[in-house]
Order: structure tokens, then sequence, then C-alpha cells
């Protein structure tokens, strides 16, 4: 595997850990976001534990909500 395959492995797997941090620091729980979002508070869990990547309109309101951007 070549360096920047390594690169997107690692990016990848650090876009739960990203997401879950920003809604600590929001002082939001997971039941409030799966609330906002009309999911299961279980599948705000499956992704940031990288169990789930979650739909791109998922992942975009949740940038919407942490007021961040997708990148």
């Amino acid at each position: 595997m070549n360096r920047n395959s390594n690169k997107k492995i690692n990016e990848k797997i650090m876009i739960g850990k990203t997401m879950q941090s920003i809604r600590k620091s929001l002082g939001l729980t997971q039941e409030q976001v799966a609330e906002k979002l009309f999911l299961a508070p279980r599948y705000i869990s499956d992704i940031e534990r990288d169990k789930t990547k979650g739909s791109i309109d998922t992942l975009v309101k949740l940038c919407n909500i942490y007021h961040v951007t997708p990148t």
C-alpha cells in the first residue's frame, strides 16, 4: 500500500471520532442529535464508532447541526 492509500484509510477511521469530538464540544448527546435527525441514537453511535459511514444526506445534516463543513 502506498503512502496516499494509508492516509485515505486513516482519514476514514478518524471521521467517527472527529464527529464525536465535535458533538461533545457542543454539549450534545447522541440522543439529542438523533432526535434532530429523526434517527436512532444507535445509528449516531455507529457513525461515531466507524461501524457505518452514514449516507451523504445524514453526514451533511450532521455537519449542519455541528456548524462545520464536510471537509
